[in-house]
Parts: C-alpha cells; structure tokens; sequence
C-alpha cells in the first residue's frame, strides 16, 4: 500500500466506528419518523370530521409536520440510508460505490470509504499480481536449473576437450586444432587457442629455420673468428714494428729539427752581422764621397794657389825689369825679386806635383768609391739573401718541429692503436669462445626443438643440407630438409610429466 493513503489509513478505524454508530442511529430516526407519521396520520383522519374552520387551524402544523418529515427523510436519513447500503456492500466484498452527495460530514465519511473500497481493490489487485508472479518465478526457476544443468554439460564436455588439446601443446603437437563447436560463450576460446596454437606453430616452425641457419653459422662463425685471431696476432706484430720505426723516425727528425733551430739562430746572427758590415759599408761610402768633395776642394785651393805662384812669378818678373832700371839702387830689391820669383816657381812646381798627385788620388779614391758603392751593393744583396735564408731556415725549423710533433702524435696514436689491437685480440679470443658456445648452445636448441611438430621436417644431423619448400596440410609454406627424417620426439622429457 502506498504511502499517501498511510494517514487516511490510520484514521479509518474512527471513521468506521462513527459509520457502525451511524448505522444504528438511522434505523432508530426511522422508526421515530414511522411513529410521528402514524400518529399525525391518525390526527388527520380524526380532524377530517372537523369543521373547515377547525380544518385550517389544525392544518397548518400538520403540513408542517409534513414537511418536516419530508426533509428528515429526504435530507438526513437518505445520505444515512446510502452509507449503510455503501458500508454492507463493501462488508460483502464488492468494489462498487455509489456516488454521495449531501452534508460535508457526511460526503467526508463517504469519500473515506470510498478510499477504504479503493485500498481494497488495489489489494486484491496486489494479490493477483503477487500470485502470477509467483507462478512465473517457479517456472524461471525450473527453466534456470534445466539451463544449470545443461550448462555444466557442456562446460565439463568443454573442459575435457581444452584439456586434451593442452595436453597435445604438452606433447609438443603445435599442429592440433579444436575443430567441435563450443557453447556460444565459450567459442571465442576455442578461437582463442586455435589462432594461438597456430602463432605458436608459426613461430617454431620460423624457429626451426632459423636455428637451422643458426647451427651451421656458428661453425662459419667460429672459423672466421679463429682466422681473425691469426690476422690481429699478426697486426699486433706489425703494429709493434711499425711502433718502433715511428719512435726512431722522430727522434730523427727531433735531432734534426733541434739542429734547424740551432741553424735558424746562427742565421739570425749572421743576418745581423750582415747588417752591421751594410751599415758599416754604407758609412765607409758617405766617408768616400767626404774625401772625393774634399779633393775636390783641395784641386781647387791647388788651382788657387797656382794662380798665385803664376801672379807671384809675374810680379817678380815685373820687380826684376824695375830692379834693372834702378840699377846699383835696385840690385838689392831684384836679388830679392829672383828668390820671390824663384819661390813662385818652386811653389807652381809643388803645386803641380800636389795636383797630380791630388789628381791621383782623386782617382783611387773614385775607384774606392766605385768599389765601396759594388761592395754596398753586394752586401746589400748578401743582407738581403741572408734575411730570406733565415726565414726560410726558420719556417724550416717551425716545420721540422711541427714534424716533429706530429711524429710524436702519430708514435702515442699509433701506441694507442697498438694497445687496441691487443684489447682487440683479446676480444678476438673471447669472440673465439663465445662464438664455440654459440655452436654448442645451438645443437642445444636443436635437440630441443626436436620435441615439437609443427608440420615440418627439419635435418639438423651433422652438416644441414639445403632446404626446400613443400606443402603441408597445416602449413601451406613449410621448409623441409631434402633428405629429412621423421621427427624424433626425444628431449625435455621434463614437459611430459
């Protein structure tokens, strides 16, 4: 029952209680009425035999009574009447009403059992429902336990299968299917195993192949590493020689650029020293050209002075002429002017002889003076020569020591190289080793994957052979060995247990 009907709910025993007094009290306001009618009815017949004055008095409290009987009856008692016979009904079971209408109290009493026939009905309802309900949960529940059992059925039947095709994996039979249709639920692991039963058939016959190639690479590998152990043993040797003329070629070339460096400083000296002797020459020609521009000079004075020995000689001459016409008077002034002129003549002969030997000396010193020009010339050109030689014995020593370095890099390198080869030989060793467990680990592999079919055949026996394509019924692109044997199932016997 719903929870808006809870509070007309808890009202209604009161209200069924003022309906059960209600039934009781109309009866007796009948019965009164019934009585007051009879006893006004006989009033009436008796008045009948009066007078109509008589009639007129008495007539009006009686249409009175009438019509008060008429309302009680009609007003009060018919509403009373109608909840009894709404109350019987409802006490019979029926859901029928009839409609009310008349006092609020009344209508309100009405309306509450109108809502006490509504909740019965809705009851009754309710429990039909419930039982229709119930008949159907039974029989779901009987259809549930037949579907039970069925599905354990077939759940057992799937479980059986899944266990005989894990078994075969066990085995090592990757070639085995699930051909039987599963219950719906379950036929998605059946696909499940099916595409991973053929990855792994994939993947071990890809497997196979390649541990095929695998097994007779490692031989080639181990060979090959073997014969790379002679050639660095080899080059570790050579290396060392190498090593050794490289050390004796730079300290050769270090001697010789120790020696360059050496020269390059000589040359500087004899550069400078070079220079000083230009500079030296070039004073002794500013000197030379002094000495030409003094006897120059000289030539000139000399020229002088022969003019005054030629002025003096004159002048004696001159003196004499007079000294001779004077006669005893003048012998004294010409013996005087013969010793002037005498003195003239000596001195325009040593002037003379002073010219020459002026003139020579011009000359030699001209000659000097061409020679000292030539030897500036020359030493210029020996100062030159000299400079262009100590740059070039000094880039030659920045080269040589460059070399030298170099030599010295290459010497750590080529020891560095050497130091490598060896590590490198080492590693060629361990190489060796590891590639002769690779072989080992491959026949490992091999007898192991003995164990599995996937259909394909594979010879691992010895050499492997060449392979060729052939067609399976499970693998449309399998590899077979030509001369391949049927699969010996021995190996990892612990997967059998």
């Amino acid at each position: 029952m719903s929870a808006s009907s809870s509070p007309s709910s808890m009202a209604n025993p009161a209200l069924v209680g003022a309906g059960i007094g209600a039934a009781f009290a109309v009866p007796a306001l009948a019965l009164f009425s019934d009585v007051a009618f009879s006893f006004y009815r006989g009033q009436a017949e008796h008045l009948s035999l009066l007078t109509p004055e008589h009639l007129l008095t008495v007539a009006l409290p009686v249409a009175c009574l009438l019509a008060g009987y008429v309302f009680v009856d009609r007003v009060l008692l018919s509403p009373y009447r109608n909840l009894i016979k709404d109350i019987k009904i409802i006490a019979l079971g029926s859901v029928e009403t009839g409609q009310f209408s008349g006092m609020p109290e009344l209508q309100a009493i009405s309306r509450m059992m109108t809502a006490q026939k509504n909740e019965a009905h809705q009851l009754q309802n309710a429990l039909s429902y419930s039982q229709a309900e119930l008949q159907k949960a039974r029989q779901d529940a009987q259809a549930a336990e037949k579907a039970s059992r069925d599905a354990k059925a077939a759940q057992d039947h799937m479980i059986e299968t899944v266990g005989v095709a894990l078994k075969a994996l066990r085995d090592g039979d990757m070639t085995f299917r699930l051909e039987e249709a599963f219950p719906l639920q379950y036929e998605r692991l059946r696909h499940d195993f099916n595409d991973a039963a053929k990855d792994l058939q994939e993947v071990l016959s890809g497997l196979s192949a390649s541990v095929a190639t695998i097994s007779s690479g490692s031989t080639e590998i181990a060979s090959a590493a073997d014969d790379l152990a002679m050639r660095t043993e080899q080059q570790v040797i050579r290396l060392e020689e190498t090593t050794a003329s490289v050390e004796n070629v730079t300290a050769t070339v270090q001697k010789t650029a120790t020696a360059t460096a050496h020269a390059s400083e000589v040359a500087v000296q004899t550069r400078e020293r070079a220079e000083k002797s230009g500079a030296v020459v070039i004073a002794a020609m500013s000197a030379m050209r002094d000495i030409q521009q003094s006897s120059s000079q000289i030539g000139q004075i000399l020229g002088l002075i022969d003019d005054i020995a030629f002025q003096t000689n004159l002048l004696s001459l001159n003196a004499g002429v007079e000294a001779a016409r004077a006669g005893d008077a003048g012998r004294g002034f010409a013996v005087v002017a013969s010793e002037v002129r005498a003195l003239a003549q000596r001195s325009a002969e040593a002037a003379k002889e002073i010219k020459s030997l002026i003139l020579s000396s011009t000359q030699q010193v001209g000659k000097g003076t061409a020679l000292v020009q030539e030897t500036g010339s020359a030493m210029e050109m020996i100062v030159t020569n000299v400079s262009e030689i100590s740059v070039l014995i000094g880039e030659i020593a920045t080269a040589a020591q460059s070399q030298a370095n170099n030599l010295s890099e290459i010497s750590i390198s080529i020891g560095q190289m050497d130091q490598n080869t060896q590590q490198n030989a080492a590693m060629v060793e361990e190489a060796t080793a590891a590639s002769h467990n690779l072989s080992g680990e491959a026949k490992e592999l091999v007898r192991l994957l003995k164990h599995f079919r996937v259909g394909a055949y594979y010879e691992f026996e010895g050499e492997p052979s060449p392979l060729r394509v052939v067609n399976s019924e499970n693998n449309s692109n399998a590899f077979v060995r030509e001369d391949s044997h049927p699969v010996i199932d021995d190996g990892w016997e612990e997967f059998r247990e």
